[in-house]
């Protein structure tokens, strides 16, 4: 089986992250498990309620980003870097 390179290499981060959203601004610490040129997959706490669109930054990671949510899974996040 001929394996394709992959068009959006991904890379394994896990390393803690912190989203910031809302109006007054409210924080959240996540953790960043793998993160790509357009977008990551972060985990949060099991009841932890984020909205559709957040900004992410992860110092060790050189990631400051706004973001959009793309997918849910339990505690698990996709998001989409925008902007």
């Amino acid at each position: 089986m001929i394996k394709s390179p992959r068009i959006d290499p991904h890379f394994s981060a896990l390393k803690i992250a912190r989203i910031i959203f809302g109006d007054p601004q409210r924080r959240c610490d996540c953790l960043v498990r793998e993160f790509k040129e357009f977008g990551a997959i972060i985990e949060v706490e099991p009841h932890a309620m984020l909205p559709d669109a957040f900004r992410l930054i992860a110092p060790a990671l050189n990631l400051d980003h706004h973001c959009e949510v793309v997918r849910r899974e339990d505690r698990t996040i996709g998001v989409r870097f925008v902007g």
